[in-house]
């Protein structure tokens, strides 16, 4: 194996780490419900102030390209392990969703600066390593979508914090890596400067990529929060979280598949298209009972997730000097508000539930996620307009005008 090889290793592990704790969220909701009697509406502001800690990455994304060090990389990933498994021991809900917090901006402080240096690594012009990167986040999110509901089934609230370690492990590794993660000389480093230029440059390009990438983490992040929620059943949050799971494991072979997807069917079909057929998935997967039904649920994990390498991608071409900002705000800011909409989902599941004989016996959470997959359709339209320079976009984008 290659030594950059290793070195791609490591930096999705640590993407891995820092997202495998956030992953314990949503899986744990029916736990939080139950224990604090909460409704949908309250149990939606946990992962969505996690998600609010996320918006914080445009900070340190700045902060991370004055320096070649790092620190924030391991920083993050330690913070993000501490805070997160700690929760379930907490005694109310306010505090719960203060750790979450904190965890997120460990979540905030890793995600722009590892996005930068995995893209300076082998594989990165191609858009493999980024893809890497991605899946191991991913990947991390699922596994940690499945550990935390298996510890509180199989021992107690309290055993979580043993994942600790695992993070701050991780958060060692990195440190071997020799490759920089950017940074400027110290005669250009003016990055706020700079990096208001490059976005009043970009303009309504970026804002409308942006735009397009938040609706896109809103309906994922729909999913993740209002499963467990509508499967539960009072007796297993693991039997509740695997279908979650099923999706974002699907969702790591699409990011996967993407770069090549991009390729053969250009980018900006690749945008329109995964919005149209999702929405079509997550259709099906509401419509249907059984085996079909999470057939469905995997297929709509690998379509939504498949142009995810792409939105970093076309973020850090429209801000090329700027390459931890540009990750950023397509990781954090873009998906930290499309999170922060979820109290829409838990708002409308329990106005939904006042009325529920109107509704021909549709539970109100299904319900409410039979609108989200309609809104996904709707998403499609917006991504006609996203500004690509791939190979063979210049016939897309004449057929979009």
């Amino acid at each position: 194996m290659r030594l950059g090889a290793v070195w791609v290793a490591i930096v999705a592990l640590g993407h891995f780490a820092g997202d495998m704790y956030p992953g314990f969220v949503t899986p744990l909701l029916p736990y939080f419900k139950e224990r604090f009697h909460s409704n949908y509406l309250a149990n939606s502001l946990l992962p969505a102030v996690g998600c609010a800690g996320m918006v914080l990455q445009p900070v340190f994304g700045v902060l991370s390209d004055r320096t070649r060090r790092k620190h924030f990389i391991v920083g993050g990933i330690a913070c993000s392990a501490v805070f997160y498994s700690v929760m379930t021991v907490l005694p109310s809900l306010p505090l719960v969703a203060i750790c979450i917090f904190l965890g997120a901006t460990g979540v905030s402080m890793f995600h722009p600066q590892s996005a930068a240096l995995a893209g300076r690594l082998p594989g990165a012009e191609t858009g493999r390593t980024m893809g890497w990167f991605i899946a191991g986040g991913q990947t991390g999110v699922a596994v940690g979508m499945l550990v935390a509901p298996l510890i509180l089934d199989r021992l107690r609230p309290a055993s979580l914090v043993w994942t600790m370690p695992l993070g701050i492990l991780i958060a060692g590794l990195v440190l071997l890596i020799p490759v920089s993660p950017g940074g400027r000389p110290a005669s250009e480093r003016d990055p706020e400067k700079r990096l208001l230029v490059q976005l009043a440059r970009a303009g309504w390009p970026l804002a409308t990529l942006t735009v397009f990438v938040t609706l896109r983490a809103f309906v994922i992040s729909s999913v993740c929060f209002g499963v467990p929620l509508m499967l539960y059943e009072g007796r297993s949050l693991t039997r509740s979280a695997w279908p979650v799971v099923m999706f974002m494991l699907a969702g790591t072979a699409g990011v996967m598949a993407g770069a090549r997807a991009a390729a053969v069917i250009g980018e900006r079909r690749l945008l329109v298209y995964s919005s149209l057929v999702g929405a079509g998935c997550f259709a099906g997967f509401l419509g249907l009972e059984g085996a079909a039904s999470y057939v469905m649920l995997a297929a709509l994990g690998a379509v939504l997730s498949c142009s995810v390498p792409l939105h970093v991608v076309l973020g850090q071409r429209a801000l090329p000097d700027n390459a931890s900002a540009a990750s950023s705000l397509m990781i954090g800011v873009a998906w930290g508000v499309g999170g922060l909409l979820l109290p829409l989902i838990g708002g409308a599941a329990d106005l939904l539930g006042r009325t529920e004989p109107a509704l021909a016996g549709v539970p109100a959470l299904r319900a409410t996620l039979m609108g989200v997959a309609v809104f996904c359709a709707a998403t499609a339209a917006l991504g006609l307009f996203v500004p690509v320079d791939g190979p063979g976009e210049a016939a897309g984008a004449g057929e979009a005008a």
